[in-house]
């Protein structure tokens, strides 16, 4: 049986964006809960929509409801050789419901990606961010995001928590683990819940004592990943737990050397990994439908 590693081993450029990100995060949040957006977004650098593609993946941004600011960013392959409908990967943004966005360059590149190599249409939601629009806004956003998308044809695309409250082991032992600590989940929790909420809210521990009963709702298989040095690890592994026992197809998928974002960091040899695990579970599912 494999040792777990102890150190994390990373690349010097990653680290040097690691302590940027850090950097600019440390800058920008307030102890009131509020952000300099200004700051954030110096460490924050855009991509623009290319029609014509980059690396075999062309993308455009289309507006659902321009009144909140609300649209998607598609990523669609053209070097594919197959004329079979592709298959289609939602994704949402990281960053706590608070920081980024689907044009940031981190994210366009890696939504770019998994286009490619998956040979899938990757829509890649821009959801209104937290602390200015707490809970529900984000999946307000994000559903009705997902009703657009089924409510049109495919010809209209283009070709936080207070010291008292529980800490898992993993957030206790990962001290000083790259981009989150506890405080710095602390404080997105606060921004993204309701005033008097804690993390045993519904939305956000979702298996948790005020959970929703989902073992007789229609539920997706899902792909779930867990880097070793990510704080957040043991939540996602309650995560993994709930799916199990309400009876949801969920499959688990831990990287020992990898760290929470991992797959934003091509440098990163999970950074493949994931790109080829996500590939091949989209081509099973793709063929059981």
């Amino acid at each position: 049986m494999a040792e777990t590693p102890t150190t994390l081993r990373l690349s010097l450029k990653t680290r040097l964006l690691l302590a940027a990100h850090s950097f600019g995060t440390r800058a920008a949040i307030r102890s009131d809960h509020t952000l300099n957006r200004s700051v954030l977004n110096i460490f924050d650098p855009k991509a623009a929509a290319s029609a014509k593609p980059i690396n075999g993946v062309s993308s455009f941004d289309i507006s659902v409801d321009p009144a909140r600011n609300l649209w998607f960013r598609l990523h669609a392959p053209t070097s594919t050789a197959t004329t079979a409908a592709l298959p289609v990967i939602i994704f949402f943004h990281g960053g706590g419901f608070a920081f980024m966005a689907a044009n940031s360059r981190s994210f366009d590149v890696l939504c770019r990606r998994l286009a490619r190599e998956t040979n899938a249409a990757v829509i890649s939601v821009n959801y209104r961010l937290a602390p200015e629009h707490k809970y529900p806004c984000q999946y307000e956003d994000g559903f009705d995001t997902l009703k657009y998308i089924d409510d049109i044809s495919s010809e209209s695309f283009p070709a936080s928590l207070d010291l008292g409250e529980e800490r898992t082991e993993s957030e206790i032992k990962l001290v000083g683990a790259p981009l989150i600590s506890v405080e710095r989940t602390d404080w997105m929790w606060k921004a993204f819940l309701p005033a008097g909420s804690d993390r045993n809210h519904s939305v956000v521990n979702v298996f948790g004592p005020n959970a929703v009963d989902i073992s007789g709702v229609k539920f997706p298989a899902t792909l779930l990943f867990v880097g070793g040095f990510d704080p957040l690890q043991d939540w996602q592994k309650r995560y993994h737990e709930g799916l199990k026992k309400a009876g949801k197809e969920v499959h688990l998928v831990e990287y020992p050397n990898a760290f929470h974002g991992f797959y934003c960091f091509p440098e990163s040899p999970e950074s493949s990994l994931i790109i080829g695990e996500v590939k091949n579970f989209v081509q099973k599912q793709s063929s059981l439908a």
